[in-house]
């Protein structure tokens, strides 16, 4: 699944330099080849092309497995999850490992790369001439080239002298990063003429190295070496002339030992006063006093940069295993969006993990790549870096440690003990990063399913992995927030105020949503030229156990924390008695439903953005698509989504089974299931209770029932009312008559007991010739008798001998799927709703998407798209359970558009019923023999293999579904980036594409206001009305029923008035003159062709009365 999604294909060749080196082997491939096919053609005299037989294949097919064969095995059960998982490991390092002719190019580049460096001009110029013009083109290149806004408190001497020899870093040369490409990063050192020892202070070196990095820069773009490059602060990214597949990055460094680690410890102080261009201010007179830790860690990672590569490189240079897995964490990390970015781990503090384990002991030569990554997912999952730091370097102090904890949020030391390697790595990016080894984890230990594509190949796009997305804007870059912060923290951060103004809002947000969140994680940020940003982007996880709580609790009243706790709060805070007697501050947020519920961490950020951070401008990506769900009354305000009407249903039916189940009649119900999508919370609109009115002119009272005046003339329709279906167990009994109209007459019997029961308890009920219809508070509730023996009955025929045989048909399968699979799988829904109470609006709102797009039921029924809801909820891999409908929805559609249902079979495994050993028998016979399954095939532990669901789904609809799916992600994703997402459009159904176009008459379409509830006290109705009346899908039916082999039929059930009629391309081509094939059909020249307009005239006949009008497009 999603295999598209993965982008680390080192082997495409769509680059034409590229081309251009394959070509160059060409010959000497074809040569192997040809030598590889006379081997196998030499074992074979009769030539190569004949077959043989079974007794004549080799001899080696049949030999005992050799030694390396039986090592291979052992060291796969010893070292792999499975030998599945270590085929899909290979290959996947496979794609990512660079081929020998890309690095015999590099190699010999890089060669061109030492020669060049070695033959440039030296110059030497202080700051302030540069900005005269020189007589030497080279330095006024240089000035204008110059885009560092680092500034010093010196005129600088620029000393531009032949650095020395570069040198290659890292364990894994070529490590691979997203877009098919490798990195590679190279060290050039700065000779030591060209630098003095007080450079360390107020952005000397910084200077320097900016200058130099710059000189280099311009050197390289004008040779031939490069076909782009550019140039950041200290780092030049250079793409190679000889293919676009390598990234090189130059790091341009101090000499190495130049600088002393002991000058660059958190509490050392190494700039004096603002030499940063940024609109953030800070008190100069105070910051000589106070440490420069992040200043001087950033002055650190060029000092050490060298050397903790070097210890990397000697540790670990011969341990293969263990580079592959430095691999498989970089892919783990790029699919999350962690790595190599502003926020997340870098290649050093990976490699310098990699290299602690080893040095500790945790990791060795004989472990395979899968348990190396393993470890280090237990080992990230188990510690915390933040309360007990680690360190490479052992001889470490706890007074060190305690210095640098009070500077930094998560301290790693390096091989010096005075380098955190993770001090730019912000705690609540390390806790998710911890977050998702732990998750990592229990995929692996989960053998029911392959993780294998959850861990390694499906991307993680931001709006899927978390609840919710705040994106922060502010012209004025923030400075309300850094104001927040106190003197002491921003001379900390001098030079570094994306750090402390990220750490500031996180500060807020934590303090106001407290325990509703598990996570705020930064993303990403829009970053300007100064050094400032004006943009930033979180993603919560919410926590939900809390997270919809209508109190936030605070301390005991008249206490120090209840003054702070009432300053936040403001005029929210009031003092509460609670049920324990404790008196506290406390903020009420009131909820008249579930969905307002699901609303108050939204009000939460609303109120920290505007009234405490007062951040111009905020956009919250969370509830958009509730709106599409969400039921209205007459003046158009929202009443919730469907639990509050669901629940009220199942109340009903509680009490009424209930009743039912204490009567005492002949045969005794031994339990009552639901059997309505209602149950499950999955209903979009849900019953509501009736009112005992009629229709003017339409309706008319008969008994205890509620029917038409006249069935022939109908200028107008009832309100759409829904009949919940129940099914009714009875206890065993032997006396049921094996004749099957018999049968059907004792259960027309026991209806009529039961209705006249029902009656004695003042109950209205209407006996049908199949069920039993029952008006309990003013829901319609429609029993079913589920008569296992009546099943029985329809399986049996008699055989050309006599004997009694019994083969499925299809009234059976239809009644066995009706009465017996249904309810066992609404209970199950129900279950999944209990445990995760978005997932019933889940399925609500991907049925609205879908019907919207005129994809009814009889293409793809609702319990399928349960299902399907109900599988991504089981198998989240490899995202956590969702806890609000929209982010359901949305992986609903990323899995819809990238599924391939022909490779896929989707196990539905309810309470994990189903075991291992049988999914796998399952999954083998679903790739041997695909012909025998339905295109969407979807088991559960309910149905057996008989797929009765899902066996209607053709290919046609799943292609369209997918591609509607595609389109509409998109479309979310652009709405996010531009903080504007608009929904609505993405619920209208777009025509084109259709041959005819019936438009029908709104006013006899029952379900046009289905989702506008009334909200009048009016008496619930004493009369069973008309229930399930709609004459579009009656229409619709009828048409299916007559020109279904000539036409697929698409509407919105959901009150749509308009109905796409698409021809079957194959109904276009001429047939011969026979009686079998005249239906629709006229002679054209001895032939029959379709008569299109005679056909759509009969539509029109069809749905006389219904239909307003029909358009014939193409």
């Amino acid at each position: 699944m999603e295999n598209n999604e993965f982008e680390y294909n080192s082997n495409d060749e769509s680059d034409s330099q590229d081309e251009d080196v394959e070509a160059n082997e060409c010959n000497s491939e074809e040569e192997e080849i040809d030598i590889e096919k006379k081997r196998k053609w030499s074992t074979n005299t009769d030539g190569p092309n004949k077959k043989l037989k079974g007794d004549e294949l080799p001899k080696s097919l049949y030999k005992q497995p050799s030694a390396e064969e039986m090592s291979r095995l052992r060291e796969t059960e010893q070292l792999f999850n499975s030998n599945l998982f270590r085929l899909q490991i290979d290959q996947l390092l496979d794609e990512v490992k660079i081929k020998d002719k890309y690095k015999k190019l590099f190699y010999t580049w890089f060669d061109s790369l030492k020669e060049l460096l070695e033959g440039l001009h030296e110059y030497e110029i202080t700051i302030s001439d540069l900005s005269v013009k020189q007589k030497k083109k080279f330095l006024n290149r240089l000035f204008t080239n110059y885009n560092s806004n680092i500034k010093t408190d010196l005129d600088l001497l620029i000393k531009l002298k032949k650095p020395q020899s570069p040198t290659l870093l890292g364990l894994v040369k070529f490590l691979p990063v997203q877009g098919a490409k490798f990195k590679v990063d190279i060290a050039v050192h700065i000779p030591e003429d060209c630098l003095l020892p007080g450079d360390y202070l107020n952005n000397r070196f910084r200077v320097k190295q900016s200058y130099y990095a710059t000189y280099l820069y311009l050197n390289i773009k004008k040779s031939d070496l490069s076909s782009d490059v550019k140039c950041t602060e200290g780092v030049i990214e250079i793409r190679p002339n000889f293919s676009n597949k390598i990234l090189v990055f130059l790091h341009v460094l101090p000499p190495e030992n130049y600088f002393k680690t002991v000058r660059f410890l958190p509490t050392q102080n190494n700039i004096r006063c603002n030499l940063f261009d940024s609109p953030y201010q800070f008190d100069e007179a105070s910051l000589r006093e106070t440490g420069t830790p992040f200043y001087n860690t950033h002055f650190l990672h060029n000092v050490t940069l060298a050397q903790n590569n070097r210890l990397v490189e000697d540790t670990l240079s011969s341990l293969k295993n263990i580079q592959d897995g430095v691999k498989l964490l970089i892919i783990w990390l790029q699919q999350r969006e962690l790595y190599d970015n502003a926020y997340g781990f870098s290649d050093e503090l990976l490699t310098q993990t990699i290299l602690y384990l080893t040095l500790k002991r945790k990791l060795n030569k004989h472990m395979s790549s899968y348990q190396v990554v393993r470890i280090v997912w237990i080992f990230l999952g188990t510690t915390n870096w933040h309360e007990n730091p680690i360190s490479i370097c052992e001889d470490i102090k706890d007074d060190v440690y305690k210095d640098f904890k009070a500077q930094f949020d998560v301290v790693f030391l390096d091989q010096s003990g005075s380098y955190n390697l993770a001090a730019f790595l912000h705690y609540d990016v390390y806790m998710k990063i911890r977050s998702e080894a732990q998750l990592a984890v229990t995929f692996l230990d989960n053998i029911t399913f392959d993780s294998f594509s959850d861990l390694f190949i499906n991307k993680m796009s931001s709006e899927l992995q978390y609840d919710a997305l705040l994106i922060l804007q502010d012209e004025d870059c923030f400075q309300n927030v850094f104001n927040f912060a106190s003197i002491d923290e921003k001379n900390r951060h001098v030079g570094f105020y994306r750090h402390i103004i990220i750490k500031t809002l996180l500060k807020f947000l934590h303090k106001g949503l407290n325990k509703r969140v598990s996570q705020i994680v930064p993303i990403s940020s829009k970053d300007l030229t100064n050094g400032s940003f004006n943009e930033i982007t979180f993603g919560l996880t919410l926590d939900p156990q809390h997270a919809f709580s209508l109190i936030e609790k605070g301390p005991e009243a008249n206490t120090s924390e209840a003054h702070e706790f009432k300053k936040f709060w403001g005029e929210l805070s009031e003092i509460r008695r609670f049920v324990d007697g404790a008196i506290c501050e406390a903020v009420y947020f009131p909820a008249k439903n579930v969905q307002e519920k699901r609303h108050i961490f939204r009000n939460i950020l609303n109120f920290i953005v505007k009234h405490k951070l007062k951040i111009e401008k905020h956009y919250i990506v969370a509830h958009q698509f509730e709106d599409m769900i969400s039921l209205k009354d007459e003046n158009s305000l929202s009443l919730g989504t469907c639990e509050e009407n669901s629940l009220n249903v199942i109340i009903a039916f509680d009490e009424i089974s209930k009743e039912m189940r204490d009567a005492k009649l002949p045969l005794i119900i031994t339990a009552v299931k639901g059997a309505s999508q209602t149950f499950c919370y999955t209903s979009t609109y849900p019953p509501t209770p009736c009112v005992n009115k009629l229709k003017k002119g339409v309706t008319i009272y008969q008994n205890n029932n509620i029917v038409f005046k006249d069935s022939l003339k109908c200028d107008a329709v009832p309100r759409y009312v829904e009949a919940v279906e129940c099914v009714i167990h009875l206890g065993m009994n032997s006396k049921w008559p094996q004749n099957l109209q018999a049968l059907r007459y004792i259960q027309l019997g026991f209806y009529i007991e039961l209705s006249k029961y029902l009656q004695s308890k003042k109950i209205i009920s209407n006996v049908r010739r199949d069920c039993l219809d029952v008006l309990y508070k003013g829901f319609v509730f429609r029993f079913y008798i589920y008569n296992p023996r009546e099943i029985t009955e329809l399986r049996k025929y008699t055989q050309t001998d006599g004997t009694v045989a019994f083969k499925d048909t299809a009234e059976s399968i239809q009644m066995e799927y009706k009465l017996q699979f249904v309810p066992q799988i609404i209970g199950a829904l129900h279950g999944i709703q209990s445990e995760n109470p978005c997932f019933g609006p889940t399925s609500c709102l991907i049925k609205q998407w879908m019907r919207a797009q005129m994809i009814d039921e009889y293409h793809i029924p609702d319990i399928v798209i349960d299902l399907l809801n109900a599988y991504l909820f089981i198998d989240s891999a490899p995202y956590r359970t969702t806890n609000l409908p929209q982010i359901g929805f949305l992986r609903f559609l990323k899995f819809v558009a990238h599924c391939d249902w022909n490779l896929q079979l989707i196990i539905v495994n309810f309470n994990n019923e189903l075991t291992k050993e049988s999914i796998d028998e399952f999954q083998t016979k679903f790739q041997q023999a695909r012909h025998e399954f339905p295109t969407l095939a979807i088991l559960t532990s309910y149905d057996s293999d008989k797929f009765a669901c899902s066996k209607n789904c053709t290919v046609e609809i799943l292609n369209r579904l997918a591609t509607l799916a595609k389109c509409t992600y998109t479309i979310v994703q652009q709405g996010i980036a531009d903080s504007n997402l608009a929904i609505n459009e993405l619920f209208v159904a777009n025509f084109q594409g259709y041959n005819v176009i019936i438009r029908l008459k709104p006013f006899l379409n029952s379900k046009k206001s289905q989702n506008s509830v009334s909200i009048k006290h009016e008496d619930a109705a004493k009369r069973i009305p008309v229930v399930n009346f709609v004459p579009v899908e009656n229409y619709v039916k009828e048409l299916r029923d007559h020109y279904g082999n000539l036409a697929l039929f698409f509407y919105n059930p959901h009150g749509g008035n308009v109905i796409g009629v698409l021809w079957k391309p194959t109904i276009f081509e001429s047939k011969q003159f026979k009686i079998s094939n005249i239906d629709g059909r006229k002679v054209d020249q001895n032939n029959l062709v379709l008569n299109t307009e005679a056909v759509i005239e009969d539509f029109s006949i069809l749905g006389n009365g219904l239909v307003e009008s029909i358009k014939k497009v193409s």
